[in-house]
C-alpha cells in the first residue's frame, strides 16, 4: 500500500495506468477488465476524463481495446514497457504474500 502511495505521488499518469491495468489483468483468468474509466480514475485519484484519454491512447497504439465498461489488454508486453518500475516490486510481494497468483504471461 505504502510504494502504490508513493507511485501514485511520484510517477506520470500514463505509467502509473499501465501498472494499474497490469495488475488488475494479473487477477484474472483472461485480459478482459471489467471496470468503467469512473472506477480506474477513483482508484487512481485522477479525473475520469484524464483515465479516458490514457485509455484512448493505448487503445490508439493497439495496446488495450476498450468498449463501454471494459478493457481488454491487447499487448501485455508493450503495457508493461510502458509502466513504471513499481509493477514489478508490486508483483514480486504479491507472489510471496499470497498462496495463489494467476498465470500473469497473458502471452
Amino acid at each position: 500500500v505504502m510504494g502504490s502511495v508513493a507511485c501514485n505521488a511520484t510517477h506520470p499518469a500514463e505509467r502509473r495506468f499501465a501498472r494499474w491495468l497490469l495488475m488488475c489483468s494479473d487477477r484474472v483468468p483472461d485480459r478482459e477488465l471489467a471496470l468503467t474509466h469512473e472506477f480506474a480514475a477513483q482508484m487512481l485519484g485522477m479525473s475520469r476524463s484524464r483515465v479516458t484519454q490514457l485509455a484512448r491512447t493505448l487503445e490508439e497504439a493497439g495496446i488495450v481495446r476498450t468498449s463501454r465498461g471494459l478493457i481488454r489488454v491487447t499487448d501485455r508486453a508493450r503495457l508493461a514497457a510502458l509502466s513504471c518500475e513499481c509493477y514489478e516490486a508490486v508483483r514480486r510481494t504479491y507472489e510471496l504474500l499470497l498462496p495463489y497468483v494467476p498465470d500473469c504471461s497473458h502471452s
